[in-house]
């Protein structure tokens, strides 16, 4: 399962509305209209995996993503390392 493939099973799974970031070596990435929201609130630049938009986070930079997309922008999201821990 390629990574898009992975976080595109935990995104269906995932509350509606959340973003979610999928953990990939040292990086948080999201992927498709996450991607394109995070880049466009955050001003992150926007990548391409495959032909997926993606954006990449430093695991050390995660938790400020995070907490200016949740006190600027009011938009919970969830890290997510395991398609299987959604379902607990």
């Amino acid at each position: 399962m390629t990574p898009t493939e992975k976080f595109s099973l935990m995104k269906s799974q995932a509350p509606e509305g959340m973003i979610v970031f999928f953990k990939l070596g040292d990086y948080y990435e999201a992927y498709h209209s996450d991607a394109v929201r995070i880049s466009t609130l955050l001003s992150l630049p926007l990548h391409k995996r495959g032909e997926a938009p993606c954006v990449g986070v430093p695991y050390h930079a995660i938790y400020r993503i995070q907490d200016d997309l949740e006190k600027k922008h009011y938009i919970k999201s969830i890290v997510v390392t395991d398609p299987r821990s959604l379902n607990n």
